[in-house]
């Protein structure tokens, strides 16, 4: 095992933190399992590689996969299916392990590792990310703790010439240590390495882009970046996967084949500059409270967005406050049940209606119960997010949109900059999709009423008239004699 050991790569050991980026093959999955191999020969030794979900680490070819490739026919390596993790002969452990949800960093809590690994950082989120290094720690070695210890006392009692009780027990405790009853821990040595890999694009582009690529606040030889390129890897019939990506897009094909970080999707469809700030809104407006609701209390779930959103008789728009939350359903119907309490009952409340029943009974719960006594109104919702934006963004671009100044603005204007057509690259959309909905709420053409008129015959319109050449006008619209 120790042979294997040394041909395996140390690139990069020396620096806390390393990303490697190869377009669309298999090398950075490679780089992040020789890391996590690097120390497996030294006992108290363990590592851990992620992925976004189980069912990514457990496809073919992947990093789970790859593991069992190279380990399965090692002596005395076993395999831990409950666990997943490989444990080697001396006691070190390689464990595979997922991070979807919010509280699934929890399952590392009590755990130590000496080495991280995430394959496809660009998936999660940058605090999923920085969460992770709170499990990256190292037992003590005592015996080298003494050793200083026993050295820096030495050199004050010599210097000072004094003597003091710790002497002797510092002695009896260097007697100790010589037998070899404070062992020396190997483990305690092995730098703590948090190593990633992706491609560009998904959720987390823009910040890995920032934190590695651009490294914008990095220290000196911190957070390197090892980018790659498909004619780096001769074990890649690169003819045919060429052809293949030819049927991709331009900007998902340049990121694959080329590693191109900077080639741009579609984000921006919402621009900061289109949206001016004001201090004061006009005073007569139609106003709705509308609600994007979501019933989830996680870090990665979705916001309940409440966006107060209002009409000039010019056609001007303002949005003039944003409320959100991720909280359990109770606490979703209390909160949007607060927000209308501090509304005017005359501001009309909009509940967006998701295709299918349960969403229809819950407003209706919701109208006879938490919101009784308020204007309650369900808005039933067609198409994609994207195609619903349609509207409000032609109308963002003309500046007919106006923000109140308040401190949400920043958090708006961040997630109008992140949406795009393609939901894998962004995170959240919940104030994006509240302000579409109440834009299409009341700029939508109104229903009206018609009257149908009835149509007298030729008698009854002639009838007790002196001239029958007088041109005729219904009795409801003739004109006074």
């Amino acid at each position: 095992m120790s042979q294997r050991h040394i041909k395996l790569p140390s690139f990069g050991w020396i620096v806390a933190k390393l990303f490697m980026a190869e377009p669309g093959v298999v090398a950075k999955s490679d780089g992040l399992l020789m890391a996590a191999l690097q120390y497996v020969d030294v006992p108290g030794y363990a590592a851990l590689l992620i992925r976004r979900n189980f069912t990514d680490l457990a496809l073919p070819n992947a990093l789970m996969d790859r593991a069992h490739s190279w380990l399965d026919k090692l002596p005395n390596v076993h395999w831990n299916e409950t666990r997943k993790q490989f444990k080697f002969p001396c006691g070190a452990t390689l464990t595979f392990g997922y991070l979807e949800g919010g509280r699934d960093a929890d399952r590392y809590a009590s755990a130590e590792f000496h080495m991280i690994g995430v394959d496809e950082v660009t998936q999660f989120s940058e605090q999923q990310y920085l969460d992770l290094f709170a499990r990256l720690r190292a037992p003590a070695c005592r015996s080298c703790n003494f050793e200083q210890e026993y050295r820096r006392h030495r050199e004050n009692h010599e210097r000072h010439m004094k003597s003091c009780s710790l002497c002797t027990e510092l002695e009896v405790q260097k007697r100790r240590a010589d037998k070899g009853n404070l062992p020396h821990l190997n483990a305690a040595h092995i730098p703590l390495r948090m190593r990633s890999a992706s491609n560009p694009g998904n959720v987390g582009h823009d910040w890995v882009k920032r934190r590695f690529v651009t490294r914008l606040g990095a220290p000196a030889g911190e957070r390197l970046f090892v980018p790659a390129r498909l004619d780096h890897n001769p074990y890649i019939n690169r003819g045919e996967y060429t052809k293949s990506l030819l049927n991709l897009d331009p900007v998902t094909r340049d990121r694959i084949l080329k590693g191109d970080w900077e080639a741009r999707s579609m984000r921006g469809v919402l621009k900061r500059e289109w949206f001016e700030v004001i201090d004061a809104a006009p005073a007569d407006l139609s106003i709705v409270r509308y609600w994007d609701t979501a019933y989830q209390k996680k870090k990665t779930s979705d916001f309940t967005v409440g966006l107060k959103y209002a009409v000039a008789r010019n056609g001007l728009s303002f949005i003039l406050h944003v409320a959100r939350t991720q909280a359990t359903p109770h606490e979703v119907e209390s909160f949007i049940a607060n927000i209308a309490g501090q509304d005017s009952r005359s501001i009309r409340v909009v509940l967006q209606q998701e295709p299918g029943s349960g969403s229809a009974l819950w407003i209706d719960s919701m109208s006879r119960g938490a919101l009784l006594g308020y204007p309650v109104y369900a808005d039933q919702v067609k198409g994609t997010k994207f195609e619903r934006s349609q509207p409000f963004r032609a109308a963002a671009e003309a500046g007919n949109i106006k923000l109140l100044r308040s401190a949400w603005n920043e958090a708006f204007l961040e997630e109008c900059e992140q949406f795009s057509p393609d939901e894998r690259e962004y995170e959240h959309d919940d104030q994006i999709d509240a302000a579409c909905g109440a834009f299409n709420y009341l700029t939508a053409p109104q229903k009206y009423e018609y009257i149908p008129l009835h149509t007298p015959s030729w008698d009854e319109r002639h009838a007790g008239d002196d001239d029958d050449d007088r041109p005729y006008f219904p009795k409801s619209r003739r004109f006074p004699r």
